[in-house]
């Protein structure tokens, strides 16, 4: 497609956040990279002892008395990569690949969530031309894994009480309340031994599977690949005793698990069984995910990588794939005001063994403060029943949502005027960092709003680029109108 001067210019600015490693806890380098460019362009700068950053940029002539209007995003990524890939995430940039109106990464999360958001909101403040007010461009660490840089924000660091988020996903809807969310951290003390030497490994692995982001695609009943081996599992064990040496499967706490791998051993004179069982899982779970994983594949191979022939005992075996199991995953309830709004959910998210203690992720979200403390209350029971050792983070809490915010009000008539027609209002499950900023200050007014972004937190996903100049379009008819 063919891409205008403002167009251009805002992807060359994404393109240079891309080529910076961003993932969550690996911030030093954009956040060095943000202090630059605002000390490039004359601006203030200011970061906290967490490393967010803020930036203020004077007013345009004319417009000094007008209320400052916050422009947010947080820098960090998830960084999720296809099995084959070679990517490093610690040190290489991401490769981009465009083709016609969509914008991806090559074997990688694309990180347009949340970098089109900076990029949009730097062409903003850098743009000699726009008439704006004074701006405040925030920009958070670390909220791909729950929110902390918003969570270390101190009341008086940002001066305006009108912000836009920019970390929407859907271009011509505003966003203006979201779910809370708390993770839970299991651990299960394991028992290993010896193998009998009549025993023999092998590796069986989930993939292909869709995955995607656990605010945004939870409703989509995706399947989750640690269910999925675990099921697996569970049907082996009603025909073969087997031993685990480990399991393995999911990478961030946001994702839902595309992948996920066990080896265990079992009797030789089983093998065949084995296969056949894997098979026949393949084969159901295929077809039972077909609509929305249509790659799913459960394989199994024999694995030579233990000489010292360990592996929990066969209680302990039995005991991880049922703790698994008995975790709840996915959709919960739905909103009884907004039937289409999921209202609670769970994400079984990262399993893994961790010196010879399973060890396990899950995150839990919802709109209503009581029924988020209410499943995660069931998920601690869960591990308290399988004798494991449990601890539930503090959490962010839901921005509730205001229909009659006069700034949303505003942002409406401002679309209608420019797009000639309505702008999407709604309320989401994926979780927001305008709920702690809105706890900080209770005056900030807020929306958010962005390009349209699909399949976030998957190598799957893309931009639609000519969205992106769209939300352009809005925010200059924004900056304009405040008086």
């Amino acid at each position: 497609m063919k891409k205008t001067k403002i167009l251009s210019q805002i992807l060359t600015i994404f393109e240079e956040i891309s080529s910076v490693p961003r993932g969550s806890g690996n911030e030093a380098g954009i956040i060095s990279w943000l202090q630059k460019r605002a000390e490039d362009n004359g601006f203030k700068c200011q970061t906290d002892e967490v490393g967010n950053v803020l930036i203020k940029v004077p007013a345009s002539k004319g417009k000094e008395k007008s209320p400052t209007i916050i422009f947010q995003c947080h820098m960090d990524m998830v960084c999720e990569k296809t099995p084959d890939s070679k990517h490093d995430f610690l040190k290489d940039p991401i490769k981009l690949v465009y083709d016609e109106d969509i914008l991806k990464a090559e074997t990688t999360s694309l990180g347009a969530d949340n970098g089109i958001g900076m990029a949009l909101a730097f062409a903003a403040a850098e743009d000699p031309v726009i008439p704006h007010p004074p701006l405040e461009l925030l920009f958070t660490v670390d909220e791909e894994r729950g929110l902390t840089g918003a969570k270390a924000l101190k009341p008086g660091f940002l001066k305006g009480t009108k912000l836009v988020n920019l970390d929407s996903e859907d271009e011509g809807v505003f966003t203006i309340g979201c779910a809370g969310g708390i993770d839970t951290h299991i651990s299960l003390p394991l028992y290993y031994e010896e193998v009998p030497q009549n025993f023999t490994s092998y590796k069986i692995a989930t993939g292909g599977m869709t995955g995607g982001h656990s605010g945004c695609n939870i409703h989509n009943e995706r399947a989750n690949a640690i269910r999925v081996l675990c099921r697996t599992l569970h049907l082996i064990s009603g025909a073969i005793p087997f031993r685990m040496a480990y399991i393995s499967g999911g990478t961030a706490h946001n994702a839902i698990p595309r992948s996920s791998e066990t080896v265990i051993y079992l009797p030789e004179d089983k093998i065949s069984e084995l296969k056949k069982i894997v098979e026949n899982c393949n084969e159901t779970f295929s077809a039972e995910f077909k609509p929305t994983d249509p790659n799913l594949s459960i394989t199994c191979a024999p694995f030579s990588g233990f000489p010292d022939r360990r592996a929990m005992n066969e209680y302990y075996s039995l005991k991880t794939v049922d703790l698994v199991l008995a975790l709840p995953h996915g959709v919960a309830a739905r909103s009884v005001e907004m039937p289409e709004l999921v209202e609670t959910s769970n994400n079984l998210a990262v399993v893994s063994v961790v010196n010879g203690c399973l060890e396990i992720t899950t995150s839990q979200r919802s709109s209503v403060p009581s029924r988020l403390v209410g499943i995660t209350s069931k998920i601690e029971a869960v591990a308290r029943l399988a004798g494991a050792n449990f601890k539930s983070g503090t959490g962010y809490p839901p921005w509730k949502p205001n229909f009659d915010s006069e700034f949303l009000a505003m942002a409406k008539a401002i679309f209608k005027k420019q797009f000639k027609k309505d702008a999407k209002v709604e309320v989401i499950h994926a979780g927001l960092e305008c709920g702690l900023i809105g706890s900080i200050d209770p005056k900030m007014e807020m929306i958010s709003l962005g390009p349209t972004i699909r399949n976030p937190h998957s190598p799957d996903e893309y931009l639609e680029v000519s969205s992106v100049e769209k939300v352009w379009k809005f925010i200059i008819a924004l900056l304009k109108e405040i008086k």
